[in-house]
């Protein structure tokens, strides 16, 4: 019973996180916006060296912890700075 409870409470953490970034993007599809966490959080923790990015692992719920470490290998970021991971392009803008 209480891994029942433990595997409800992570589904229940990470739907809430989908949901209040669906209210703050003003986005209606759930796939989409899971899909965007899920991009955003490799995104981030490929730009941080292995400590940082095992320290914000560590802050995330459960069950996005799993999602966020899935298919990493720790190196070396691969931006030698941070500020790059928030001027790099948005996919979703096409240029004219």
């Amino acid at each position: 019973m209480c891994v029942s409870h433990d595997l409800n409470n992570a589904l229940q953490s990470t739907q809430n996180w989908i949901s209040d970034l669906m209210w703050r993007l003003r986005w209606h599809d759930r796939e989409q916006v899971y899909r965007a966490l899920i991009a955003t959080l490799h995104a981030l923790r490929d730009c941080l060296n292995p400590d940082e990015a095992v320290y914000m692992g560590a802050q995330l719920p459960a069950l996005l912890r799993g999602f966020y470490y899935e298919g990493w290998h720790p190196t070396p970021p691969r931006h030698s700075q941070k500020s790059k991971f928030v001027s790099r392009p948005d996919p979703r803008r096409r240029s004219s």
